[in-house]
C-alpha cells in the first residue's frame, strides 16, 4: 500500500472501519453517476428531485477521466446532501479506479483531495456509501445527463448587465448561476453545488434583504414572479418578451399595467 493510501485510512478510520458492502436489499438510496469531456449528470434512483446535471469550465476538461468521474461523484453528493443525510447509499459508476479510490485512497494529490473530501463529508452527515462498478451499458442514464447540456442556462451579455449595475444600486447577488456560466455577481444561488455557491435551490432563500440579479430558465419565470411579489423584493428580473406565457398576465395588466411587480 502507498505511503498516500496509508494516510488516508489512518485519516479516515472511523470511515472506513467496519465499513459493509451494501446491495440493494439493505441500502436506502441507490445512486448513478457519470462523467464526460464537457460535463457531469447523476440520479437517485426514485426520488422526485433526483437528476443532476453540470459543466465543466475549460481547465476541469482538461483533467483526467478519472478525476471528472471522481468530482463528479462528490457534485453529486453535495448537490444532495440534504436528502442522503443519514442514508446507506449504493453508489454506482463505471469507472473502477473511482471505487479503489473511495475505499483506498489515491497516491496522486488532486484524486486524493477529492477522496477526503467525499470521506470527510460522509463522516460529518452520517452516510455510509458504498461505491459499486458497472458496466457501461448498465450506466445509460448518468451517460446521457453528463452529454447533455442544460438549455435553460441563460445568460445576458457582461455589457448589458454593465449597464443596469451602474444604472441602479448593485446587485448583491445573482439567483441562477454556476461557477461556469460566468456569474455577473461574486455571491451567487445554484441549481446543483458547484464550487462557490452560496446556496443551492433559490427559492429556499429569502430575497427580501437582497438586491438580487434574477435571469431564470423559463419554466420558473412564475414562480419567481409570485415570490418577488410576496416577498416585497428588489431586484432586476430579466425574461423573454413572450406575451402568450403563461407567466405574462402575472407582470402585466390588460391596460398594460405592471401586474403589481413593476414600480
Amino acid at each position: 500500500m502507498a505511503s498516500d493510501e496509508v494516510v488516508f485510512c489512518k485519516e479516515n478510520v472511523e470511515f472506513l472501519n467496519g465499513k459493509e458492502l451494501l446491495d440493494e436489499k439493505i441500502c436506502t438510496s441507490v445512486v448513478y453517476t457519470d462523467a464526460s469531456g464537457t460535463g457531469f449528470g447523476g440520479y437517485i434512483v426514485d426520488y422526485e428531485k433526483r437528476e443532476v446535471k453540470g459543466s465543466w469550465k475549460p481547465e476541469e476538461q482538461e483533467k483526467s477521466s478519472t478525476w471528472r468521474e471522481l468530482e463528479a461523484v462528490y457534485r453529486m453528493l453535495m448537490s444532495k446532501l440534504t436528502y442522503l443525510k443519514g442514508q446507506k447509499v449504493l453508489w454506482r459508476t463505471e469507472d473502477q479506479n473511482v471505487v479503489h479510490i473511495l475505499y483506498k485512497g489515491s497516491v496522486k494529490s488532486d484524486l486524493q483531495r477529492i477522496a477526503i473530501n467525499i470521506a470527510d463529508i460522509c463522516t460529518r452527515k452520517e452516510i455510509q456509501l458504498s461505491p459499486q462498478w458497472i458496466p457501461r451499458t448498465d450506466n445509460v442514464k448518468a451517460d446521457l445527463f453528463s452529454k447533455k447540456s442544460d438549455c435553460d442556462d441563460l445568460e445576458i451579455k457582461e455589457y448589458i448587465f454593465n449597464h443596469l449595475n451602474k444604472k441602479w444600486v448593485r446587485y448583491s447577488i445573482d439567483r441562477f448561476a454556476s461557477d461556469y456560466n460566468k456569474k455577473k455577481c461574486i455571491r451567487f444561488n445554484s441549481k446543483h453545488w458547484c464550487t462557490g455557491t452560496e446556496g443551492i435551490d433559490a427559492f429556499n432563500y429569502a430575497w427580501a434583504e437582497e438586491n438580487s440579479w434574477i435571469v431564470p430558465p423559463p419554466s420558473l419565470i412564475a414562480k419567481c414572479i409570485l415570490k418577488i411579489k410576496q416577498e416585497h423584493v428588489t431586484c432586476t428580473l430579466v425574461i423573454p418578451k413572450w406575451t402568450s406565457a403563461a407567466f405574462w398576465p402575472l407582470l402585466v395588466t390588460e391596460n398594460g399595467g405592471g401586474g403589481g411587480v413593476v414600480n
